[in-house]
């Protein structure tokens, strides 16, 4: 009853949380990790053939069908492969907020403002969140029974949500608390996360380790290939925070962690460019 399951075939705008989509009219750079990591975009792809599942994770005062609604231009952007859209709708009901179209509002998280009000974006360093164990208790079930799923989309609190998804495909470090030693070990080929920023909770950090060179390299694994997805006009989620996430991830491969830069704010842009970025991550996610 709170999913909604989509292929690419509908119409609307790319996604945001609550203000409407912008045209993205302005060119999209794709930024691969720095220094001598940088390679360009791969000229042969590894495409799937059989069907690539995306678990879809929407942004705050949004709801799983909304989400769908909104990125209906992402999803025409997978014209050349098979693709399944899932739209969970997180757990925790806004009582005093409605989407856009006036249907419930819903969210995943909710930071405790420690600055009353003189931070608007107080939710980068907020060190109290509420609502975060619920919803991940939520997602570890619902992958459970629905999955599995090949790959993430994640769009600003969705995002958020999503790199931990992503840290948790790796193995606990031995310093972890009991605690989220015990979150199931996930499965995923690749993530795209728009918008996104570091859950700066410190009960997160521990999962968030998981993705240092030191621990990869002990346990001989590497995070999955990430895409992040940075609006330079991003009023919402600062573009500097949505890159300090990516580089979480910028790891000895050149695949984790890759930029995806375009000059337009708080939306997942879907020219030719980001589009091609897409296909390569996928690519990256089903080669490694």
């Amino acid at each position: 009853k709170n999913r909604i399951m989509e292929s690419p075939q509908a119409d609307a705008r790319p996604s945001t949380d609550q203000e409407p989509s912008s045209s993205d009219t302005q060119p999209t750079k794709t930024k691969r990790n720095r220094g001598p990591k940088n390679k360009p975009v791969a000229a042969k792809l590894s495409l799937p053939t059989s069907p690539v599942r995306f678990l879809c994770l929407h942004g705050y005062i949004q709801s799983g069908p909304v989400f769908s609604r909104k990125t209906s231009a992402f999803k025409k952007c997978f014209n050349k492969i098979k693709a399944e859209f899932v739209y969970p709708t997180a757990p925790h009901l806004m009582d005093n907020f409605t989407c856009d179209d006036g249907s419930a509002a819903y969210k995943w998280l909710e930071a405790v403002d420690e600055t009353g009000g003189a931070d608007p974006y107080y939710y980068l360093s907020a060190k109290q969140w509420i609502g975060f164990e619920e919803s991940l208790a939520f997602l570890f079930d619902f992958i459970d029974k629905n999955g599995p799923f090949d790959g993430i989309l994640g769009f600003s609190q969705g995002a958020v949500v999503a790199s931990l998804l992503c840290a948790l495909c790796l193995p606990p470090c031995d310093s972890e608390p009991e605690r989220t030693k015990a979150y199931p070990r996930l499965s995923f080929k690749f993530a795209i996360l728009a918008s996104g920023f570091q859950a700066p909770s410190e009960d997160y950090s521990p999962i968030y380790a998981r993705l240092q060179p030191q621990h990869c390299t002990a346990t001989n694994t590497r995070p999955i290939p990430t895409l992040h997805v940075v609006g330079e006009r991003d009023e919402r989620v600062p573009p500097a925070a949505t890159k300090a996430l990516a580089e979480l991830f910028q790891q000895q491969t050149d695949n984790s962690g890759v930029l995806l830069s375009h000059d337009a704010g708080h939306v997942i842009p879907v020219k030719s460019a980001p589009k091609a970025a897409y296909y390569d991550i996928i690519s990256q996610g089903y080669s490694q």
